[in-house]
């Protein structure tokens, strides 16, 4: 006598109408489905789906197996099996309704009917073999055969019985009946001529014409010198360009990605330098990489090398000259911007050998790569750069106090790090903080002349260190 599990026949009866969860996705076979083996005249057709008498007793048997052996082994899960088999059918289709009789399928609509049949077996005991059947036998509305598609998944209970294999064996059917169904020849043959036409597509207006991008030839992205590697030299390089609130600080981020870059070459090691740019060099990047990180992992024979390309800021209410980090405001910049002498304070408090700074920033509030809050005068004469906090700290800023930073369009970099890099290209990488001084002053004095402006770069210290 054959016995039906109610919430399993609700299960069979109902998975189809769309009634239950969206199945899970099948890697394999989905993806199957969406690859050029699937016939596009297919996926135009409405499908009426019946119920077979294997289908419906494989819903009740794996319903009482589910509830018999769970909480053994585990496993059985009758409603994840159904809901897969929907997956692909309603993937393949335009559309899937159950229907009891061809001439319900007729009354809906449908362009092909299917009688879905479902077997199912659980191994019970060890090298006995857990298996899984989908089949459809598709039709047309008045009863015409098309064609017949099947997909199996069958494996062996190990030992010991630990496992019934029924999740493998039902995805390994669900898998190999998609597959099937979407190469289906005959299938492919008959919506081919029975599918509705596919709808004219519509001619996209044509695309707006894309300004050119602009490229950039520069000599100085790849260095031409290679020195051995140094596990003593660490180094913070910082580039903002696209800052939250503040104009952009143009190529600031190709300057840092140049500089380090140029830092490999000359044999620091990927592993001790830190690159910052944008969000990245926000507030509290520099502060957790200047107080902490730097202070943890250099000692006394330590060489520290800090770079900056971005925003500097005069701030009228300390006179102190500020870098301005991704996220800082001219008018908070107490809170939001970082002072160049507190940077030379945390400097001199490690026990690094060699302190080094190069600035691509000005400060002079007037334009440039120098900011200042909206309704404020500039104080030049009044800001401090820091120059008396420096202790054992050798630096190279773009400009003084009174001028402006400009940019090499011709190499998308700000002129400063375009020829400090072209001095240190011009050294071997061997270049002490004084030959690159000497050797950029005056090629970015005559650039930015011919730009009808002043920029005049400074060295604090004696700039005796090597980089």
């Amino acid at each position: 006598m054959r016995r039906f599990a109610p919430l399993a026949l609700v299960a069979a009866a109902l998975f189809l109408a769309g009634c239950m969860p969206p199945a899970p996705k099948r890697a394999d076979a989905l993806s199957m489905l969406s690859a050029q083996g699937r016939n596009r005249d297919v996926k135009r057709l409405r499908l009426a789906v019946m119920f077979s008498e294997n289908t419906r007793n494989a819903a009740a048997y794996l319903q009482q197996a589910m509830g018999s052996m769970t909480g053994k082994w585990g496993g059985i899960n009758d409603v994840a099996f159904f809901q897969s088999i929907n997956g692909v059918l309603e993937k393949s289709f335009a559309s899937v309704v159950t229907v009891n009789s061809l001439e319900e399928a007729r009354a809906e609509g449908a362009h092909a009917a299917a009688i879905l049949d479902v077997y199912a077996k659980i191994g019970s005991v060890s090298f006995t073999l857990t298996s899984a059947d989908v089949g459809a036998a598709f039709q047309s509305p008045d009863g015409a055969p098309i064609a017949v598609v099947r997909g199996r998944g069958a494996f062996r209970v190990p030992y010991p019985n630990t496992n019934l294999r029924w999740s493998e064996a039902s995805a390994a059917a669900v898998d190999s009946f998609a597959l099937a169904l979407s190469t289906n020849v005959e299938l492919a043959a008959y919506a081919s001529r029975a599918a509705p036409a596919a709808p004219a597509a519509a001619v996209p207006p044509p695309s707006p014409a894309l300004p050119p991008v602009k490229s950039y030839q520069s000599d100085v992205e790849a260095p031409a010198f290679r020195l051995p590697e140094d596990a003593s030299k660490f180094a913070l390089v910082i580039g903002v360009e696209k800052y939250a609130s503040l104009p952009a600080a143009e190529h600031a981020v190709r300057d840092a990605k140049a500089l380090k870059a140029h830092l490999l070459a000359a044999g620091y090691p990927e592993r001790n330098i830190v690159l910052l740019t944008d969000q990245q060099a926000g507030k509290s990047g520099l502060d957790k990489y200047l107080d902490a990180w730097l202070p943890r992992n250099t000692d006394e024979r330590s060489s520290v090398f800090f770079y900056f390309s971005g925003h500097g800021a005069p701030n009228p209410d300390d006179d102190q000259a500020y870098l301005v980090p991704w996220d800082g405001d001219p008018k908070f910049l107490a809170n939001t911007g970082y002072p160049v002498k507190r940077l030379y304070e945390r400097l001199n408090a490690l026990k690094a050998r060699r302190l080094l700074v190069a600035m691509d920033a000005c400060f002079s509030g007037t334009g440039g790569r120098s900011v200042l809050a909206k309704g404020t005068r500039p104080l030049i004469a009044r800001v401090d750069l820091g120059a008396d906090a420096a202790g054992r700290v050798q630096a190279l800023t773009a400009s003084a106090l009174d001028e402006i930073t400009g940019t090499d369009e011709g190499s998308a970099h700000g002129l400063f790090t375009y020829h400090f890099l072209k001095g240190l290209a011009a050294k071997g990488g061997k270049a002490t903080f004084k030959d690159l001084y000497e050797y950029l002053t005056p090629k970015v004095r005559d650039a930015a002349r011919r730009d009808n402006r002043d920029q005049t770069p400074q060295l604090i210290g004696s700039g005796a260190a090597a980089l």
